[in-house]
């Protein structure tokens, strides 16, 4: 059997030698891994600005989790993008930190549908 590679500087097949040189010694090897189910589910984008301008990602994120009643328990959020599994449309939420209030202005900007092969999305 012959394995194939593709080149990095052109889509030219490249075959693996047929003999390979064995060199070193062997050495035990364990992995840790882990199963888990992913459900294929509509992803919302949102915008997300805050009023007045908060620079604290820890701050923002927590103003967001105390929204869970309308948002929901799960978000992913980057400090300006909100990624979420239900749609709200444009909203605008209150927030108070530090004795300071917010207003949280979240403006859907995307829908990435999971039957679409146009949506790269990468989990981390």
């Amino acid at each position: 059997a012959v394995d194939y590679a593709v080149a990095e500087d052109s889509t030219k097949m490249i075959s693996r030698p047929k003999k390979l040189i064995k060199m070193g010694k062997s050495i035990p090897l364990k992995v840790n891994h882990f199963s888990f189910k992913l459900s294929y589910t509509t992803i919302y984008q949102y915008a997300v600005d805050f009023e007045p301008e908060i620079e604290h990602k820890r701050a923002k994120f927590q103003m967001l989790k105390n929204q869970s009643d309308i948002l929901g328990e799960n978000i992913i959020f980057d400090g300006r993008q909100l990624f979420l599994t239900n749609e709200l449309g444009d909203i605008t939420l209150q927030a108070t930190h530090r004795n300071v209030d917010y207003d949280i202005n979240i403006i859907q900007t995307n829908k990435l549908d999971p039957t679409s092969t146009l949506v790269p999305l990468q989990v981390y």
